[in-house]
């Protein structure tokens, strides 16, 4: 598979075979990280192959962006899955928890949900995974379980892990891509080994 560079300035990456049965919606951000998530998503193609990916560099219009991949993928928004770092993981968030139709799932790195007061009820079934780090302060350190409790107090299924090393580590990409064949699979509410990743399996 090859990246395909849009009009609307962003890069997808379909199977070529037979029709997807997810899409993966990257959003970077700006500095390293932008080129490390960048190529772990075209790593992940390997690993999730009836998966279409697709890559926004910019974040502006990001509902008619994601729009206009489900309609290039055909598929619905409960086959998309979000997946950012830094500030592309707070609006990967953010449209998560208050977009609709909701998405299936979101994966975000080094990223503090704002929660809500309220969820529209369709948006309860997303499921939020955040890979985040420990913070030298212990006033800082216990925020992510608190947003993770709040989420959970709403009916969100929220999980998050807190690693030592902060940003794209390797641990942290590895712990990613499971959480990403956990979201893949309940989206498609197959097993965890399923057909759909082999890394899964």
């Amino acid at each position: 598979m090859r990246w395909r560079k849009t009009q609307d300035d962003w890069k997808i990456r379909q199977t070529g075979e037979a029709p997807a049965e997810l899409l993966v919606a990257i959003l970077t951000d700006c500095g390293p990280s932008a080129r490390v998530l960048a190529d772990t998503a075209s790593a992940w193609t390997n690993l999730f192959p009836r998966s279409d990916f697709v890559v926004f560099d910019r974040h502006d219009n990001l509902g008619v962006r994601i729009s206009n991949a489900l309609a290039v993928a055909r598929l619905p928004p409960d086959r998309l899955l979000l997946v950012g770092a830094g500030r592309g993981a707070r609006l990967a968030l953010s449209f998560g928890l208050n977009a609709t139709p909701p998405c299936a799932g979101v994966l975000a790195y080094d990223a503090l949900p704002e929660v809500p007061a309220a969820v529209p009820p369709a948006n309860r079934r997303v499921k939020i995974r955040i890979v985040g780090h420990v913070f030298d302060d212990p006033g800082r350190d216990h925020r992510l379980g608190d947003a993770v409790r709040a989420l959970g107090d709403l009916g969100i299924d929220a999980r998050a892990t807190q690693l030592i090393d902060r940003g794209l580590t390797p641990a942290a990409i590895r712990l990613g891509t499971a959480y990403l064949a956990e979201l893949s699979a309940t989206a498609l509410q197959y097993s965890a080994g399923g057909v759909l990743s082999r890394a899964a399996s």
